[in-house]
């Protein structure tokens, strides 16, 4: 992977897929339905876990830990990369839905 705009790309997508399946799917058997599910008790846990954009920053925050750790990416230019690849999921997620 030569080129930095495939990978921040490809990091966007997975962001985006990653958020958008704890906020929106039920998951393999069921287990993101019951994750949202076992948090009705707790109105703050809840709105973490249902909000698209408080998700896809942990989401983005993981990738761009996964992507330091690979070297793939400098650890000077990691808050770069989390808050661009944050709102390159929005953004996608932003542009999903309005077609829908």
């Amino acid at each position: 992977m030569d080129s930095p705009y495939f990978l921040f790309l490809l990091s966007c997508l997975a962001v985006f897929r990653g958020s958008e399946l704890i906020v929106l799917d039920d998951g393999p058997w069921f287990t993101m339905k019951k994750l949202r599910g076992s948090c009705k008790g707790h109105p703050a846990w809840c709105e973490l876990l249902t909000c698209y954009y408080c998700v896809s920053s942990y989401v983005s925050a993981m990738a761009v830990g996964w992507l330091c750790y690979f070297n793939l990416i400098d650890r000077a230019q990691a808050v770069f990369w989390w808050a661009a690849t944050w709102g390159g999921a929005a953004f996608i997620f932003r542009v999903v839905r309005k077609r829908e």
